[in-house]
């Protein structure tokens, strides 16, 4: 479960509970969503948002820690809660956790090492006509043994733990609107700065067009000069004559 934090509202907290005392620890959990359409400030839709609304497309994560070495191959049944008429999503009934896990350090399951599962799917949609938006809580559950319904290897977010249920949360998620905000204005700076430089290139255009042109030198030659008063002269003569 996401839930902000901290005073300037830029961080979220995951604060979850997990299975106590287990050989797989459920180390992080995070999901955000898209709103569909095309997204852009200003539109009233939203990217990585902790809160969610039916139709979304939402972004899980879920991180683990393999800390004894398993004797075999372990079972995960994982869901996605949703509110109102926005129905539950089932991820995985009692999947080989191996087999839908990523090694985040190289490690070989099912041996110590950490893990993590992604997975994006969509929300139905709403068939209220209320408006709300609400936060997803994912619940995990492993057992070493099919039909088990106590996840003995460890879980989150469930009450069929085989021991005790503690706390758990990570804080850092920056807050998406924030980073949306600074985005427009960086983007904002770009496109105002694009238009002073054309209206500056277009000024100068327009002033180097009206200036004034200066007539090119024009070099007189004194010896086609003379020869030319030379021929007005003999053609006076000749009329005299």
């Amino acid at each position: 479960v996401i839930y902000a934090v901290n005073a300037d509202d830029e961080e979220y907290v995951n604060k979850f509970t997990v299975c106590d005392d287990t050989s797989i620890v459920v180390s992080d959990i995070s999901l955000f969503c898209d709103s569909p359409g095309t997204y852009y400030y200003g539109s009233g839709k939203y990217r990585n948002s902790a809160t969610c609304e039916g139709g979304d497309k939402a972004k899980m994560q879920v991180d683990f820690q393999i800390v004894d070495d398993l004797q075999s191959d372990a079972y995960i049944t994982l869901s996605v809660q949703g509110y109102g008429t926005v129905a539950a999503v089932q991820v995985y009934t009692q999947e080989s956790f191996c087999s839908v896990v990523q090694s985040t350090d190289g490690a070989a399951c099912p041996g110590v090492g950490n893990y993590k599962i992604n997975h994006m799917f969509f929300w139905g949609s709403q068939s209220d006509s209320y408006t709300y938006s609400f936060t997803p809580k994912v619940v995990v559950g492993i057992a070493s043994d099919l039909n088990n319904n106590v996840y003995d290897l460890g879980g989150a977010n469930t009450k069929n733990c085989n021991g005790e249920i503690v706390n758990d949360w990570t804080i850092g998620v920056r807050k998406s609107m924030a980073n949306s905000i600074k985005s427009f204005f960086a983007t904002f700076g770009i496109l105002c700065g694009s238009i002073v430089a054309l209206i500056i290139a277009g000024w100068c255009i327009t002033r180097q067009s009206r200036a004034p042109k200066i007539p090119k030198s024009i070099i007189v030659d004194e010896e086609l000069d003379e020869m030319s008063y030379q021929a007005i002269r003999e053609n006076q003569n000749l009329a005299i004559v």
